[in-house]
């Protein structure tokens, strides 16, 4: 099979958020990163053939790399390795150990968790232009939070230092024709789920979910972008999360 430019740009970018990859016989590609924060699932045009489902990859952005050295390749996948080759050119690379790479990729019942998500408390845009002002502020005044506010029907992003030392904020009002909200919120975020993503354009829809098991909520934001076949799925900075984000077990 051939690679195409545009999964391979989605590839880097997951590669940032996991370095490890679990391929499933799918188009459909997964991964989590290790504080089970974030979630990017990407529907790509061509699917991983049967050979290379279950199998894992150690080091995404190493391979990328050496995907990189051979011109307009091809890819085989057998049991133990991945042969990418042209005409000319032949490299062997060898796949991650059974159940390595199985804790970068979410739960089965993901999908179903998603598509179960209630109604929309909070919905606006976020242009890449957005995007790299927040991460340039945060740079600048050294902070590594930031929030999406709706308090008394002003909605707002606040770059700050969250529950942190450093007083310093900064406050980006949104255009009221942006937004759709239900009822007073605030959700605090650590800048780097914004390093994590591909700068876009991006529909968010945040969402409030409660493990009734539990009792407990969480607020829940989708990022879906314009211009690439990706959707993040983030939860904010209280470090836990429904059981549902629980990457599959390393003997699964």
């Amino acid at each position: 099979m051939k690679i195409t430019p545009q999964t391979i740009e989605v590839l880097n970018n997951f590669a940032n958020i996991n370095p490890n990859l679990l391929l499933k016989n799918s188009n459909e590609i997964r991964t989590i990163d290790a504080h089970k924060s974030i979630v990017g699932v990407a529907t790509i045009e061509e699917p991983w053939p049967e050979a290379a489902d279950g199998k894992g990859i150690y080091d995404l952005k190493e391979f990328l790399s050496v995907y990189s050295l051979i011109d307009d390749p091809d890819t085989e996948f057998s049991d133990k390795h991945i042969t990418i080759k042209n005409n000319r050119q032949r490299m062997t690379y060898y796949l991650a150990a059974p159940g390595i790479a199985n804790k970068s990729y979410p739960h089965s019942d993901f999908n179903k968790f998603v598509n179960g998500l209630p109604q929309t408390d909070l919905s606006f845009k976020l242009t890449a232009d957005m995007i790299n002002h927040i991460r340039k502020v945060a740079g600048t005044i050294d902070v590594d939070h930031f929030q999406f506010s709706n308090i008394n029907n002003k909605s707002q992003i606040v770059i700050c230092d969250h529950g942190g030392s450093r007083q310093d904020s900064y406050t980006i009002d949104f255009p009221e024709s942006s937004l759709k909200f239900v009822d007073d919120y605030e959700v605090t975020y650590k800048i780097k789920t914004l390093n994590m993503m591909v700068v876009d354009d991006y529909d968010v829809n945040i969402h409030v979910y409660t493990q009734e098991n539990k009792g407990e909520s969480w607020p829940v934001t989708e990022f879906t972008a314009a211009n690439y076949p990706i959707k993040y799925v983030t939860m904010p900075d209280t470090g836990s999360g429904p059981m549902l984000w629980t990457p599959l077990d390393s003997d699964t």
